[in-house]
């Protein structure tokens, strides 16, 4: 039964600004265990799970929780799941879901029958780990086929349940977020030919969907269907994508959907030798029903990348890269987004051996407004970066940014540009380091005045662990300057703390 510790303390030793005695110190630490039991060959038990503590928690939160819990049982082509579990079954119905919750799968590479059941809500702690509360629950099942080993495959997916913003922890969801509830049932055949380099996908998905239960409305239909395909041919690899989502269309098992816009996407790539080529167009619209008393919003974008491989030490990249945004209104132009970029790039990388390297770019950028020329914009910006190594004894990556923004209707310019060093320097060989990291940017921009930054962070660590031969023990001398000027008002924030890490 493998058992693994990490914990972390932070003392604060010295600071030239008051702060609430509770930030001075903090500690925090993890025990993650997993138990395997198998006494047969086709089926078996497993559970892993992660126990955090954290003395800087939320108001509300309690200081030890479970951070993670997984358990598995396997039998044949059978496996039941509980726990902090991940739900992907298809675009248009649940994708991208971390949740806690149940999942049964049977699947023996032909016949794929799935049913699960989980939150809506991230939950913290020892929260959740029941049967999902009814406010906040998805459902849902699916079922595949898959003939001609996997050259053709059909599965259906159902995906319900009533989703409340209000019963879980969502950093970043408004608390105007209303509760919501709906269904969606979906079709997706895929077609994989010539060993794969011919591949052929669509979906057809149709949902009843309620995205304020506390008004009158009730739930309204709505269609979605996709359809996509890609092909290789030696070095030549293409691809295409169509889709369509109807502004009535939305799905509980998905935490966001941009719905009510459709296009199409394109890519190609060409890859032999020395060169490398990658192109990229898309052209999307929202409205799509063409509803005249709401705004059209029409984006294309076309790309173009390559890079050059001189030799194994010596390689050129460029790209360009163009965008449009229009908006309509009744069939007229409307100054909501009328935008037009027009970027390129170059760029060089030299690495004359595996302890030396230098990277640099250079971009330049123009914006145009056809509604407001006087939000015309010019910029041009340099970046360029490094490292050296000595062997084990000394890392340093110096890495530097210079840019310049005209608006040339307004007869403006303004400039900014940053500074970053990493430093590692072994004094003794894995026990005893000396660490230095620094960031510094100034900025002067038209209307906001000049401002400027610096933050530097030094460090002695000892790693105990490596002297005595005896897992991971870190201790480690920090100190911090933090250092502000906005219009010439200066902040000097001043630091120093010991910390201390443990892994078992």
């Amino acid at each position: 039964m493998p058992i693994h510790l990490t914990a972390t303390g932070l003392g604060m030793l010295s600071r030239n600004m008051k702060q609430p005695s509770a930030a001075e110190s903090s500690a925090s630490g993890n025990l993650q265990g997993s138990f395997d039991f198998q006494p047969a060959r086709r089926w078996g038990a497993r559970i892993d799970a992660t126990t955090a503590y954290t003395s800087a928690r939320l108001p509300g939160t309690n200081a030890v929780s479970l951070a993670n819990l997984m358990m598995t049982f396997t039998g044949g082509s059978h496996s039941f799941k509980a726990g902090d579990l991940n739900f992907n079954e298809s675009e248009f119905t649940v994708y991208g879901l971390g949740r806690r919750g149940f999942d049964y799968t049977f699947d023996n590479q032909k016949l794929y029958v799935r049913a699960f059941t989980a939150s809506t809500q991230q939950m913290t702690g020892f929260a959740g780990l029941g049967f999902p509360q009814k406010q906040a629950i998805v459902y849902g099942g699916a079922a595949g086929y898959k003939v001609l080993g996997d050259a053709l495959g059909l599965k259906a997916v159902y995906v319900g349940g009533r989703d409340d913003p209000r019963q879980g922890l969502n950093v970043g969801i408004p608390s105007s977020a209303t509760p919501r509830q709906g269904s969606v049932a979906a079709l997706i055949e895929e077609t994989h030919l010539f060993q794969q380099r011919l591949n052929l996908k669509a979906e057809y998905a149709q949902s009843r969907y309620d995205g304020d239960l506390g008004d009158e409305a009730g739930q309204a239909s709505g269609t979605a269907y996709q359809l996509s395909g890609d092909f290789r041919l030696g070095p030549l690899t293409a691809g295409a994508r169509y889709r369509s989502i109807g502004r009535s269309f939305n799905s509980v098992g998905l935490s966001y959907l941009a719905n009510d816009r459709k296009g199409w996407e394109s890519n190609v790539s060409f890859i032999k030798g020395f060169l490398s080529l990658q192109g990229l167009y898309t052209s999307e619209q929202d409205n799509i029903a063409g509803d005249s008393s709401r705004p059209t919003t029409k984006n294309r974008m076309s790309q173009l990348n390559g890079t050059l491989n001189i030799s194994s030490k010596f390689s050129l990249n460029g790209g360009y890269r163009r965008s449009d945004q229009a908006s309509f209104l009744g069939g007229e132009s409307a100054p909501l987004q009328d935008g037009q970029t027009n970027e390129a790039s170059g760029g060089v990388s030299w690495m004359p051996s595996t302890r030396f390297s230098v990277t640099g770019m250079v971009i330049g950028s123009k914006v145009t407004s056809r509604n407001n020329p006087g939000l015309n914009t010019e910029a041009l910006t340099v970046n360029a970066g490094g490292s050296f190594r000595a062997g084990e004894t000394l890392i340093i990556s110096p890495s530097a940014s210079w840019s310049r923004s005209d608006n040339p209707n307004m007869g403006t310019t303004g400039y900014s540009g940053n500074g970053n060093l990493s430093l590692e320097l072994w004094l003794v060989k894995q026990v005893f380091s000396v660490s230095f990291f620094g960031t510094a940017s100034r900025t002067d921009m038209p209307g906001a005045g000049l401002t400027r930054m610096a933050d530097l962070t030094a460090a002695l660590s000892f790693q105990l662990g490596n002297l005595i031969k005896f897992k991971t023990i870190t201790l480690a001398l920090r100190g911090n300057l933090n250092w502000q000027d906005v219009a010439g008002n200066a902040v000097t924030d001043t630091r120093v703390y010991l910390q201390g890490d443990i892994s078992l």
